[in-house]
C-alpha cells in the first residue's frame, strides 16, 4: 500500500525537476494527472493490501479465526495482528479512500466544469485527464464505476469470511450488474474497447463458474436463496 505514496513523492521530485527547464509546466497540474494514473492503476493492489488482516477464516469448530495470509497469525486475538488491522486501516485512509472520494467529487463537478470555457476548466480538465479521457463525453462516468466495482469485489472476501460459494456468487452478481452497466452504456471512446471491455469481464465470470466446478464446491441453501433474491432485485 505504500507503493503509491513513495512513487508520489518521487514523481513530485521530477515535476520540479521538469519546472526548473519548462517555466510553463504547472507542476501540481501534472502532479495530480500522474499521481491519479498510478492509483488508478494499483487501485486493487492497493486495496488488498490493506484489507489482507481482515480476511480470515476459522478454525474446526469454528472457536477461533487464523489471516488467510498467515495462518499462524489469530484474528482478533494476537497483538500483532491488532497493530496488522490498524495499519491497514490507515493505510486504507490515506491512500485509496481520499482517491475514490475525489474521483466521486471530480465526477460530480465534470459537467459543470466542461458547460464553460475558462481557465479553471482548462486546468480541471487537464489534471484529471487520466481518469476522464478514456470514455465518451457523454460517459465520463463510468471511471465511477470501475473503482467502485474494483472495491465492492475486494470486499467480498472481507465481509463473506467461511461460504466460499456464497463468494463466488457474489462475486459473479457484483461481475454481471457492472457488466450489465457496460453494454448498455458502450462507455469507452474507442469502441473496439467496449468488446474488450466485454471479453474480459466474461472470462472472469468463466473462470469463476469452473474453477467453483473443478474443486466442487457446494452451496448452503441459504446462500443460493440470498444471491438469487439480489439478483431478482436488481434485474427486476
Amino acid at each position: 500500500q505504500f507503493v503509491a505514496p513513495v512513487c508520489g513523492v518521487f514523481i513530485l521530485v521530477v515535476l520540479c525537476g521538469k519546472k526548473y527547464f519548462k517555466p510553463a509546466v504547472i507542476v501540481w497540474v501534472e502532479f495530480i494527472n500522474t499521481c491519479g494514473t498510478i492509483f488508478n492503476l494499483f487501485f486493487i493492489s492497493i486495496i488488498i493490501s490493506t484489507f489482507t488482516p481482515l480476511v480470515c477464516y476459522a478454525h474446526p469448530g469454528g472457536h477461533s479465526h487464523s489471516m488467510r495470509a498467515s495462518p499462524s497469525t489469530l484474528c482478533f486475538a494476537d497483538e500483532g495482528h491488532s497493530a496488522m488491522v490498524v495499519i491497514g486501516l490507515i493505510a486504507f485512509a490515506l491512500a485509496p479512500l481520499p482517491f475514490f472520494s475525489a474521483a466521486i467529487v471530480c465526477t460530480i463537478k465534470y459537467p459543470s466544469m466542461t458547460a464553460k470555457v475558462s481557465p479553471s476548466s482548462a486546468v480541471f480538465l487537464q489534471a484529471t485527464r487520466f481518469f476522464f479521457f478514456k470514455f465518451a463525453p457523454n460517459r465520463y462516468f463510468y471511471g465511477i464505476s470501475m473503482l467502485l466495482r474494483s472495491l465492492l469485489v475486494c470486499l467480498v472476501p472481507v465481509v463473506i469470511r467461511d461460504d466460499v460459494p456464497l463468494q463466488v456468487m457474489v462475486m459473479c452478481l457484483i461481475i454481471s450488474t457492472f457488466l450489465m452497466v457496460q453494454t448498455q452504456t458502450m462507455p469507452w471512446r474507442v469502441p473496439l474497447n467496449n468488446f474488450f471491455d466485454t471479453a474480459i469481464n466474461l472470462a472472469m465470470l468463466l473462470l469463476m463458474v469452473i474453477g467453483s466446478m473443478a474443486i466442487g464446491l457446494t452451496a448452503d441453501e441459504d446462500s443460493v436463496r440470498i444471491v438469487g433474491t439480489l439478483a431478482f432485485a436488481i434485474v427486476f
